[in-house]
């Protein structure tokens, strides 16, 4: 593979003068800059800038910092093509990252944002099992892998009593990786506890159980009603007499007549 470029720079040799023609080809370039230079001067090679995926060796024929005119000569830049490297993302559960382009030895790479995962914070990325903090990597000689680092989300759950309290204690915290949270109820003097609800009017959603993998915010609201009143009636009999052989001779009865208040939700929970 071969693009060649002209830098030209004439010495135009005068029988006078000693001068000479100095011709350096590039590859790439186009323009052709000529100068003058006489028997003895020193040589002054171009800047050479190497094309996309190749370095820069040298000169062919070689020269070095003491190297000076001594007649016509064509000198032509060296190249070596170098090994395409590559940038490679894992992100452990938070979508693929493909990065398609080639890079060679001494490219500044602009990684890829942190990936996102529902339940979980992107910390940084790691290389070679270390932090990287940086935004920017510039390529050594080989690909380079570029691991994400997690950690869980913390999530709330708030509970609004409306003038109850806490039965048991209920979690305030949570994350995806928690096990089913099965929810305490709450007490209220004079009132059935009925269950929690995602809407203070009641309107929303009951929970009695936070399914393991949820990954919100949760407000919950008690919700309560009235006490259900059971009567409840019995009857109870005395003996009143008796005869000398202690026959019974007659019975006077009684009626007892109990009203119970009954909360049958905080029953079961009591129970």
């Amino acid at each position: 593979f071969s693009i060649i470029y002209f830098f030209s720079i004439s010495n135009f040799f005068s029988s006078k003068t000693n001068k000479y023609t100095i011709t350096w080809k590039v590859e790439g370039l186009e323009d052709v800059v000529q100068t003058e230079k006489l028997y003895g001067d020193k040589l002054l090679p171009p800047t050479v800038v190497a094309p996309k995926g190749y370095e820069f060796t040298g000169w062919s024929p070689a020269i070095t910092p003491d190297s000076i005119v001594t007649g016509d000569q064509t000198y032509v830049a060296q190249f070596e093509q170098l090994t395409a490297l590559h940038v490679y993302y894992e992100t452990n559960g938070g979508g693929s990252i493909i990065d398609h382009n080639n890079y060679y030895r001494g490219d500044v790479v602009n990684l890829a944002n942190g990936p996102q995962k529902t339940g979980y914070v992107f910390n940084y990325w790691k290389l070679n099992g270390e932090p990287y903090q940086d935004s920017t990597y510039t390529m050594e000689e080989t690909d380079v892998t570029f691991v994400a680092s997690w950690s869980l989300e913390e999530y709330s759950i708030s509970y609004e009593y409306a003038g109850g309290s806490a039965v048991g204690q209920n979690p305030t915290t949570y994350t995806i990786e928690s096990e089913a949270i099965v929810l305490n109820p709450a007490y209220k003097e004079g009132f059935d506890f009925i269950g929690w609800n995602t809407k203070e009017d009641g309107s929303g959603d009951y929970i009695s159980v936070i399914p393991a993998g949820t990954h919100e915010n949760i407000s919950l609201y008690a919700q309560y009603r009235t006490f259900n009143q059971l009567k409840v009636s019995t009857e109870a009999t005395f003996t009143a007499t008796a005869d000398a052989s202690g026959n019974i001779t007659s019975i006077n009865s009684t009626k007892i007549y109990i009203d119970l208040r009954i909360s049958t939700s905080y029953k079961e929970y009591l129970d």
